[in-house]
């Protein structure tokens, strides 16, 4: 049920007015709004709908399968950080319960995790709980000693400080550095 209600409140991002042309909404139109009172081009069909959940990225997305949609927007080695911690979370039986429950701590947060990270109290409290029991999982889902070295460095550099690789930039971008450059604090990528 909450998932057809967020479908059904999100906003419409284009109608498609033939195979090859799209309108472009100037005013706000949810889906369910489209459906309740159409538009100008006509209601939405079984097609518009399928389109409109492809432009739908809330936290969990029902696709069928489990999308991380954060790994890939971490600078590397640290993708590999945040692979290992949610296998360790997932694959754990015992962690995966634990997690949950500390999950449950920050639940409904989701204004507060974009607005301040891990800076926000109830969030810098749920990461390093989690974090904690991943690392104590790595070893049980097969994580190397390599990975798990990492893990502990991202663990010392960030999560125990309530800070995030973002806040690394935000300093340079203070202190006039070009946030851009190569980040000399990670480790080498001796993987590779």
């Amino acid at each position: 049920m909450a998932w057809a209600r967020y479908v059904l409140d999100a906003r419409v991002m284009l109608i498609r007015a033939s195979a090859n042309r799209f309108h472009h909404l100037e005013r706000d139109l949810t889906f369910g709004q489209w459906m309740r009172d159409g538009h100008e081009l006509g209601y939405p069909t079984r097609d518009d709908l399928e389109y409109h959940l492809t432009t739908l990225f809330p936290p969990v997305r029902a696709r069928g399968w489990l999308e991380l949609r954060m790994i890939d927007a971490l600078p590397d080695p640290w993708w590999r950080v945040a692979a290992a911690v949610s296998a360790a979370l997932l694959l754990d039986d015992d962690t995966s319960r634990r997690a949950a429950a500390v999950g449950h701590g920050v639940a409904g947060l989701w204004t507060e995790a974009a607005r301040h990270g891990p800076a926000f109290p109830a969030l810098a409290d749920g990461a390093r709980a989690c974090f904690t029991l991943a690392m104590d999982a790595l070893s049980r889902v097969g994580t190397d000693d390599e990975t798990s070295a990492l893990v502990a460095a991202y663990y010392d550099r960030y999560v125990s400080r309530g800070r995030c690789p973002a806040d690394d930039r935000l300093e340079e971008w203070a202190d006039g550095t070009d946030p851009l450059s190569p980040d000399p604090g990670v480790p080498e990528r001796s993987w590779r």
